[in-house]
Formats: C-alpha cells, sequence, structure tokens
C-alpha cells in the first residue's frame, strides 16, 4: 500500500516537471500548494492519487492555470535567463570538447611522428690490442 507521503512527494515531483521555471515565486506556489495538499492529508486519512488529483486537479492544468496568473514581465525575464544559462553551458561544453580533441589530435602527431622518425646513429667502439 502506498502512503498519503508518498502520493503527495510524486503529485508535487508531477507539477514541478512541469513548471518551465523553477525560481522564488514557483517555490512558494508549490509552498502554499504543499500546505493545502496537508490539510487535505489531515482531513482525510487514506487517499489516492486519483482523489488527490480530483480535488487539487492535474498537474499540467495546476501549472498551466499558474502560468496564467503569473505575472508575464516575471516569466519572460526568467525564461529568457534560463535559455541564455543553457546556450552558454552548450557552447562551453561544445568548446571544451574541440579543445580536447585537438589536444589529443596533437598529441596523437607528435606520437606518430616520434614513431615513424628514424634515428640513425653509429656507434663505433674502438678497442686497443693489447697483445702486443
Amino acid at each position: 500500500m502506498i502512503s498519503n507521503e508518498q502520493i503527495i512527494c510524486s503529485y508535487i515531483k508531477e507539477i514541478k516537471h512541469h513548471l518551465p521555471i523553477y525560481k522564488s515565486e514557483e517555490k512558494k506556489f508549490i509552498n502554499d500548494l504543499q500546505n493545502a495538499i496537508m490539510d487535505f492529508s489531515n482531513e482525510t486519512k487514506e487517499f489516492t492519487y486519483n482523489e488527490l488529483i480530483n480535488h487539487f486537479g492535474s498537474p499540467k492544468d495546476l501549472v498551466a492555470n499558474y502560468l496564467l496568473e503569473a505575472d508575464a514581465e516575471h516569466l519572460s525575464r526568467e525564461i529568457r535567463y534560463s535559455h541564455r544559462i543553457k546556450l552558454i553551458s552548450i557552447f562551453s561544453i561544445g568548446a571544451i570538447i574541440v579543445s580536447l580533441a585537438i589536444a589529443i589530435m596533437f598529441q596523437y602527431l607528435f606520437y606518430y611522428h616520434a614513431h615513424t622518425s628514424y634515428i640513425s646513429r653509429e656507434i663505433t667502439i674502438i678497442e686497443e690490442d693489447n697483445n702486443k
């Protein structure tokens, strides 16, 4: 049997999954929702995930309603910010990968050049004949 805490945790996790950003205002929304769910949990000792959805709504609908009622300027600013962070991260990782590939290529070229180079030297040992 799944406990109420596990049901609440999976419900909140699903809501967080659908939020495009998760900053202070979204944390406050989640906190308020958790408080309301805890009140519901205290009133109803045993409930299922579907009963939670019937009482509060599906996670997608809750997030859609939150986004409709949220400050458009805040959402726009936060989405642009997270988009920039993602782009910077992608370009940084790409630059690191390219740099490592170039370093590996140069290391291989040095190895190949050293391996294929012909070192010619002749060692001449001059010994004195002591028989005379």
